[in-house]
């Protein structure tokens, strides 16, 4: 069933003829790549988490906001991911607003003809607010649909090159399945290799790439779940299911279980 196929004595390799360009948000392979557990995991992945903007949070909420203007002064999209927050006079009012761009019937009262929903990254280990990231319901909008894309995504000063945007890219694609968004569009400036890095970490596949107002845009999409059969690469010893077939291939709600339980 599938060429090319080794099993040493931890770890069960696969090598396809054809790539697999993306899984799921967590995992995925390419011909010749092999996976470990921590891949499949998504490493560190439980040091933080989304959530919906509340009052619990918002102290740190206006921290984040405090850093974003002293640090990103220079920078015409400091406020990628969290449009208002720089208008906002109290964090109950920015907490209001992203309340309201939710829904379709109200959406348009402050500001947006697009649904949305904000989520801010929080760090379980001292509950600081390390990112925000926005989720558009749809992209049938002129700006969206060409280079605006389905979410922008800001990490705090303080808080970057710790991995924290793919991090935060990839929970936002779980949040893009349970809204019955299938393909998500990322987008980033041609210079910004990081960003860049992010979204094909996240199984982004390039598309093309546009001029905005003489800038280069790199257009990507990432396809967010599959009904199909994937390949899961796993350490034998750790996954009995395994362990009496060299075959890797599982359906995919049944590797979410079995995963959850590693």
């Amino acid at each position: 069933m599938f060429p090319n196929m080794h099993l040493d004595k931890n770890w069960m390799k696969i090598s396809l003829k054809r790539s697999i360009k993306q899984l799921s948000p967590h995992f995925r392979t390419r011909w010749d790549d092999s996976v470990d557990i921590k891949d499949l995991k998504g490493e560190n992945m439980d040091e933080i988490m989304l959530i919906e903007p509340c009052i619990e949070y918002g102290d740190e909420i206006w921290a984040f906001r405090r850093e974003i203007i002293d640090y990103d002064a220079e920078n015409e999209n400091q406020f990628a991911g969290f449009i208002s927050l720089d208008k906002c006079e109290t964090p109950k009012e920015y907490i209001r607003i992203c309340s309201l761009r939710k829904k379709p019937e109200t959406c348009n009262g402050v500001g947006v003809s697009v649904p949305s929903h904000t989520y801010i990254a929080i760090r379980k280990s001292d509950k600081r607010v390390v990112g925000i990231i926005d989720l558009r319901h749809h992209i049938n909008h002129p700006i969206l649909g060409t280079w605006g894309g389905h979410c922008g995504y800001s990490v705090r000063p303080s808080e970057r090159k710790k991995g924290y945007a793919k991090k935060m890219l990839q929970l936002n694609l779980c949040n893009a399945r349970s809204l019955g968004i299938h393909r998500l569009l990322v987008t980033c400036c041609s210079q910004n290799i990081a960003s860049e890095k992010v979204i094909i970490a996240n199984g982004g596949v390039l598309e093309n790439i546009i001029l905005v107002d003489g800038s280069e845009m790199k257009r990507y999409w990432i396809t967010v779940w599959f009904n199909e059969w994937i390949i899961v690469i796993v350490r034998v010893d750790m996954f009995p299911y395994t362990n009496d077939t060299h075959s890797g291939a599982l359906r995919h709600a049944e590797c979410l279980e079995k995963l959850k339980k590693l």
